[in-house]
């Protein structure tokens, strides 16, 4: 793509091309299915840190990781932990995925400051971290699993 200065911007450059149809297609995936999601999902909540602290979403990962119930195995033999949430954070992120967005809630994180070195009145001395909320964290572990 030729720039510099006698040549057009590159936005117009990039729409007379996609005008001329030399971009590819974008990739597509087919939206999962709920017997996709609900493993992905499982999976999720069985690596989240019960210790982890809560976003504004004030969804404690510890009240997720416990609610479970013990159930007989299908086979007969033994029992297995199941998770009762997993069904329904898994319809809520196949909706979430059919509509392409992330509620607006979720995009909000606490920041605290966290103190590095030097005197502790200097406020050059402190960095930021921010703590997203327990679902969006989910969320995006499970697309990332999802698509990778």
């Amino acid at each position: 793509m030729p720039l510099g200065r006698n040549h057009r911007p590159p936005e117009i450059l990039l729409q007379q091309g996609a005008q001329n149809d030399w971009m590819p297609a974008p990739d597509t995936i087919d939206p999962p299915s709920s017997d996709t999601m609900l493993p992905l999902v499982a999976e999720q909540i069985g690596k989240m840190n019960g210790r982890a602290s809560p976003g504004f979403d004030c969804m404690a990962a510890s009240f997720i990781k416990n609610a479970v119930v013990v159930r007989p195995k299908p086979d007969g033999r033994g029992s297995e932990r199941v998770n009762v949430l997993a069904p329904y954070f898994a319809q809520l992120f196949n909706l979430l995925y059919d509509k392409a967005g992330i509620p607006t809630c979720w995009k909000q994180a606490k920041l605290s400051p966290l103190y590095k070195k030097g005197p502790l009145l200097d406020p050059n001395n402190y960095r930021m971290l921010a703590v997203s909320g327990t679902m969006y964290r989910m969320y995006a572990n499970v697309i990332r699993s999802l698509l990778t």
